[in-house]
């Protein structure tokens, strides 16, 4: 039986677009981007391996940035953009039958910017795991651990819920019970799936 739900937030709970950030790093970049050594950066910072401060810099110097900081700040949120409509009303009304908590490959700078938008909502979690602060991302094992180690999940009553299929693989090797959002499966149709979780089990 599924007692708690581990939610991913981009693209489940909010909407994410990585390339708005790649779209306003090349107006104020002067050097083609290598995506390849953006992903390492953005790994090692979400990794919590080093300070906001130098991620920036090591932005600047990667990407021949000359504008202030506020620039670059602004670039790297711009892959924000809103909460789903749906999102606040369909976790309150979970909230009433399950443990609810955010499993999150994030960093500072952007927990920062969307939780001026989104406090409301995050405060109803019973556990923000976020990458920056447990020192991993997803699908790295240790995260997953560090979950079932902060909590009193037991994977097999703990359905995660992701937008890729790596994050979902790995959880499910060690026992966690998975859902997959994607264009034909949203927090609606995961309350569907709960609802008949819950009839087939009466």
């Amino acid at each position: 039986m599924i007692k708690n739900l581990l939610f991913d937030f981009g693209n489940v709970l909010f909407k994410i677009n990585h390339e708005l950030s790649i779209i306003e790093f090349k107006k104020i970049s002067n050097k083609k981007i290598d995506m390849g050594k953006m992903n390492i950066l953005i790994d090692e910072y979400e990794s919590g391996l080093y300070s906001s401060e130098i991620f920036i810099g090591n932005l600047r110097r990667e990407l021949d940035i000359v504008t202030d900081d506020s620039a670059i700040i602004n670039a790297w949120n711009a892959l924000l953009i809103e909460p789903f409509d749906y999102s606040m009303d369909i976790i309150n009304e979970l909230k009433r039958e399950y443990n609810i908590s955010l499993l999150s490959n994030t960093n500072e700078i952007h927990f920062e910017h969307f939780y001026k938008s989104s406090a409301k909502f995050l405060d109803l979690m019973d556990n923000l795991f976020l990458s920056h602060k447990i020192g991993a991302r997803k699908p790295k094992n240790e995260i997953y651990r560090f979950v079932l180690d902060n909590s009193n999940y037991i994977p097999q009553e703990t359905l995660f819920i992701d937008d890729l299929e790596e994050n979902l693989i790995a959880a499910e090797k060690l026992g966690f019970c998975t859902f997959h959002i994607n264009s034909e499966n949203d927090l609606r149709q995961l309350k569907k799936y709960l609802s008949d979780l819950k009839s087939d089990n009466h």
